[in-house]
């Protein structure tokens, strides 16, 4: 009896999907605290009059200048992180515009950072550090035993897996 062994649900792989929400909300924080160390400076250098507007001006150049980099840097995670959805869950969810290939794991390596393995010629490269929709493992939790394990993978071109079934054998 085959065994389904992973399926990307709509938000994705969870630990994926934990990734990304990390590295928004560590954005976001940043932008705000700037903003307030921004304020907070604001504040206390307006007690000071005209030259505390000039040490003010000077200081807080490079507060937002670091503003709008973290900023511009957390709206095109977000916005590529969309775009990835679409085109990753979205795409096997809905529209079920995936590939699918059968085989034998041969290749299989596992290194600290990443897996790596084919089936059936299709080569996959699999990391638990990644900002992704699809399969990742976390502290060497991971599914693909090594060489020889006979599996059904559905990916979404270059390398999302979506899902992995392992096939019997009979």
């Amino acid at each position: 009896m085959n065994k389904i062994l992973y399926e990307a649900s709509y938000v994705g792989s969870s630990k994926g999907f934990f990734n990304i929400v990390i590295v928004i909300i560590m954005l976001a924080l940043l932008c705000l605290s700037l903003i307030f160390k921004i304020k907070k400076r604001k504040k206390a250098y307006s007690e000071n009059g005209e030259k505390g507007k000039l040490q003010y001006g000077a200081e807080s150049a490079l507060d937002y200048f670091g503003l709008i980099v973290f900023g511009t840097a957390g709206l095109i995670t977000i916005v590529i992180a969309i775009v990835v959805y679409g085109k990753v869950i979205l795409g096997y969810k809905w529209r079920g515009e995936y590939r699918e290939v059968e085989g034998v794991v041969e290749k299989y390596k596992d290194e600290s950072t990443y897996i790596s393995f084919t089936v059936n010629g299709v080569k996959f490269n699999i990391s638990g550090h990644n900002l992704t929709w699809g399969y990742t493992y976390w502290q060497g939790e991971n599914v693909i035993t090594g060489d020889g394990q006979h599996l059904r993978i559905r990916y979404m071109p270059p390398n999302y897996i979506v899902y992995i079934e392992e096939i019997a054998d009979e």
